[in-house]
């Protein structure tokens, strides 16, 4: 077994070697494939710091338009007024989220007062005409009991 592993290693050596100098790359080759890679790269790297400059200098010259602008709407004449009114928009925001909730609790209310005026409507109704043909029956059994020679009332309803 020990022998086995020696020779094993023995060709792993071996192999090694063999790998290392099949790929070994010489110091004028490294040197040429990195001109290489930076003379294609450089320019792109160029254009895009040139392109990042002007990116930047535009960008300064609107935060100083901005700035400025800034500067001149502060002194408006009528600026203290606007941004005393704009400092009470989020207490007003909030008294009409308010009377929102207000407004939709009033509305379930009134569904379901609806609904049960409904309700009361139709148990009047069933009410009333149970009451109706109680008296119909009532009075027919009161014809049928007096006179047997007139004809029983008309139904009402």
């Amino acid at each position: 077994a020990e022998e086995e592993r020696a020779k094993a290693m023995a060709e792993l050596q071996a192999m090694r070697e063999d790998m290392a100098s099949s790929y070994k790359i010489e110091e004028e080759a490294i040197t040429k494939l990195s001109s290489g890679v930076l003379g294609v790269t450089e320019p792109v790297m160029s254009h895009c710091a040139e392109r990042l400059a002007t990116l930047q200098a535009a960008q300064m010259r609107l935060i100083d338009l901005l700035a400025k602008e800034d500067r001149k709407v502060m002194t408006l004449p009528h600026m203290a007024e606007v941004a005393q009114a704009l400092a009470h928009v989020p207490v007003y925001s909030q008294k009409l989220q308010e009377m929102r909730k207000d407004m939709d609790a009033l509305t379930n209310r009134v569904k379901g007062m609806r609904k049960r005026a409904a309700k009361l409507y139709t148990k009047k109704q069933q009410e009333d005409n149970t009451a109706a043909q109680r008296r119909q029956r009532e009075q027919m059994a009161q014809h049928a009991a007096g006179t047997p020679d007139q004809p029983p009332p008309a139904p009402q309803l």
